[in-house]
């Protein structure tokens, strides 16, 4: 059948349940031997020089990240002569500086982003630090110029009127001889 542009060469597409070449070479590799730790499959597969070399491919493209860690270092391609900053204005000056050398393409923006994160750290810490030293000294001076103010609250209400009814004790009968308890009520609403 010639091909046609716009169809597929398989219209029905592959069928349910069928697998790649590749994932049909496993089960082989595996047969009649215990279940293996997968790192060690995989070196296996490697290591059989009979084995398809598509298969030796993908288990070592699955290995590798396990023996040979990914580098998370990052390094500053061009030096960059920054001053040693010890104050918001110097920090704010190496920032603008930093976005001037992005601009004109001598460092990369990543670069830029990461050491003008740097400088906005060092902002924020110096600016909590001082805030927090302007807030004690406030307080001090506070102590000192205001007396600590002292709230006493003594004597009460007056009596309202009425409140001061008060209710006869109940009246109870005198216990027949023998008994050290007071007969039970009955359940129910009180009289």
């Amino acid at each position: 059948m010639p091909f046609k542009p716009g169809f597929s060469g398989n219209p029905r597409g592959r069928p349910l349940g069928a697998r790649k070449k590749i994932t049909q070479l496993i089960p082989v590799t595996l047969d009649g031997q215990p279940a293996p730790d997968p790192l060690e499959f995989f070196a296996s597969v490697m290591a059989r020089p009979r084995a398809p070399l598509p298969l030796r491919l993908q288990a070592a493209g699955l290995l590798s990240p396990y023996v040979y860690a990914r580098a998370t270092a990052r390094f500053v391609s061009k030096p960059v002569e920054l001053p040693v900053t010890e104050t918001v204005e110097q920090a704010t000056a190496a920032i603008a500086k930093l976005s001037s050398l992005a601009a004109a393409g001598k460092i990369g923006l990543d670069e830029a982003n990461d050491l003008v994160s740097h400088q906005k750290a060092f902002i924020e810490a110096r600016v909590t630090s001082d805030t927090e030293a302007r807030l004690d000294a406030i307080e001090k001076a506070l102590e000192r110029l205001v007396p600590p103010v002292e709230i006493a609250i003594e004597g009460g209400l007056p009596d309202l009127p009425g409140a001061s009814i008060l209710m006869p004790p109940r009246a109870v009968a005198p216990l027949p001889d023998g008994d050290d308890e007071p007969p039970a009520e009955p359940e129910g609403e009180p009289p």
